[in-house]
C-alpha cells in the first residue's frame, strides 16, 4: 500500500487541503499530488463558518477515494510559532497546551487551527498530527527588524514583530532556486498578495526584513484589515467614539482593507469588474500601500536583482501588478504587457535592470515536504512506525 501526506490549511479566507505521494516528496520539484480542493470562506464570517465546515466530513472523502493510500501523516498549517516553535513538530498533549498559548498573538487564525487539530487527533489518534509554522521562515532575521520601540521587557515577553506568510515565503525561496538564475536570486523582495498580503526581503535565501508584524494585521493594505494603522487612531475610537474591544476587532479585522475602502467587496476580481469611483480608490490605494513598502524593504535590501508577485492577488491580477509597477517609476522597469496580461513566469523585458516574476505559492507542498524531512528523521519515524 503506497503512503500518503495530507495537509490543511486553514487561512485568513478559505480552507485547503491535498494529498501527497509520501515517496515522491523525496524530490521537492517532483513531488506527486493526488488531490486538492478548497473552501472558499467569507472573511466576516470565517470564525463561523470555519467551526461549522465539518473538516472529518471532509478527511472521510478523501480516504475513501483514496482508499489504497495509507496516511502516514496530517500537517496543519498554523500561523504563530511564537518564541518556541521554528521548525515542524508532531503534536502532543504539551506542546499543544503551549500553543493555545498563542491564540490571542493571532485569534482569527490560532483558533479554528488548533480547533481542526483538536478534532483530527481526536478521530485519527494513531496518525501523527504535525504543524509548521507560518512565523518560522522570519525568525532568524536581525533583530532590529523585530524590535518595536517599546521598553525592554515587553520585547523580552514577546511582544515584537514575528511576520507571518512563512510557508509561502519559504516555497518560493525554494522553488525560485530551480526557476531563476543565481544572478537574480541573490537579492528578491516577494509580495504574497491576497486576502491576507504581506512583502519580504529576501537575501541570500534568508529574511532580512518583512512588513508584517505582532500581528497578521500589520503591514499592508489588505482584504479585510486595515495593515499598518497610527496607534493614535486605535487611541482615539476607544477614547472618544467608545468603541468596545468586540468593534475594534470586527473594524480592523473584517471591516477594513479592501473592503472598507471601496464599500463593495473584499475581493479584487469584484472591484476589478466595478465602474465605482471608490473601488479605483482602494484598489489605488492597496498599489500605493505596496509600492510604499517595496520602497522600504529596497532601503534594507541595499540592491535589488527580482521582484516576485505570488498569492491570489500577485499571481492572478495583473491589473493590479501594473498598478503597483506604475508606482516604481524610479526603478525604470521594463513590463512585458502581453506577459503580465497571461501571468507568465518572467513579466518582465530582458533589459529590464530589476527582473519582475510571477511565481504560484504552494504553502500544501511546503507543508507536505517539511512534514516528510520530519518524519524521516529516526525517531519521529520510531515514534509512530
Amino acid at each position: 500500500m503506497s503512503r500518503g501526506i495530507l495537509t490543511l490549511n486553514v487561512g485568513s479566507s478559505s480552507v485547503k487541503y491535498a494529498l501527497y505521494q509520501e515517496d515522491s516528496l523525496k524530490d521537492f520539484e517532483s513531488a506527486q499530488c493526488l488531490t486538492r480542493g478548497i473552501i472558499e470562506l467569507h472573511p466576516s464570517r470565517i470564525t463561523h463558518d470555519v467551526q461549522s465546515v465539518s473538516i472529518s466530513h471532509k478527511i472521510d472523502q478523501v480516504l475513501l477515494e483514496h482508499s489504497d493510500i495509507m496516511i502516514t501523516a496530517m500537517v496543519h498549517r498554523v500561523v504563530h510559532g511564537g518564541q518556541l516553535y521554528f521548525d515542524p513538530i508532531i503534536i502532543d498533549d504539551t506542546n499543544f497546551n503551549e500553543l493555545k498559548n498563542f491564540i490571542p498573538l493571532a485569534p482569527m487564525h490560532m483558533t479554528p487551527e488548533l480547533a481542526a487539530i483538536d478534532e483530527l487527533s481526536t478521530r485519527f489518534p494513531r496518525i501523527p498530527q504535525i504543524a509548521c509554522f507560518d512565523t518560522a521562515f522570519h525568525g532568524n532575521r536581525p533583530e532590529l527588524d523585530k524590535r518595536f520601540a517599546l521598553p525592554k521587557d515587553l520585547f523580552q515577553s514577546g511582544i515584537l514583530r514575528y511576520g507571518f506568510h512563512g510557508l509561502s515565503y519559504d516555497y518560493i525561496n525554494r522553488i525560485s532556486q530551480h526557476l531563476l538564475e543565481e544572478e537574480k536570486r541573490q537579492n528578491v523582495i516577494v509580495a504574497h498578495l491576497g486576502n491576507g498580503a504581506s512583502m519580504t526581503a529576501i537575501k541570500n535565501g534568508q529574511c532580512l526584513a518583512t512588513s508584517m508584524g505582532f500581528s497578521a494585521l500589520d503591514g499592508l493594505m489588505m482584504g479585510s484589515r486595515c495593515g499598518a494603522i497610527d496607534p493614535g487612531v486605535l487611541l482615539y475610537l476607544l477614547q472618544e467614539k467608545h468603541y468596545e474591544i468586540a468593534d475594534l476587532n470586527q473594524l480592523l479585522h473584517k471591516q477594513s482593507g479592501l473592503l472598507g475602502v471601496s464599500g463593495i467587496s473584499h475581493d479584487i476580481r469584484e472591484l476589478e469588474m466595478s465602474d465605482a469611483p471608490d473601488a479605483k480608490l482602494a484598489m489605488d490605494l492597496f498599489a500605493y500601500r505596496c509600492a510604499k513598502e517595496l520602497g522600504a524593504l529596497m532601503m534594507v535590501m541595499g540592491d535589488l536583482d527580482s521582484i516576485i508577485f505570488t498569492g491570489g492577488i500577485g499571481e492572478n491580477s495583473a491589473t493590479m501588478r501594473s498598478k503597483i509597477i506604475n508606482q516604481l517609476t524610479y526603478l525604470h522597469l521594463n513590463i512585458n504587457t502581453q506577459h503580465n496580461h497571461h501571468n507568465e513566469l518572467k513579466i518582465s523585458e530582458d533589459q529590464s535592470p530589476i527582473d519582475v516574476y510571477v511565481i504560484p505559492t504552494n504553502e500544501e507542498l511546503m507543508m507536505a515536504h517539511q512534514a516528510y524531512e520530519l518524519l524521516t528523521t529516526t525517531t519521529s519515524r520510531q515514534a509512530y512506525a
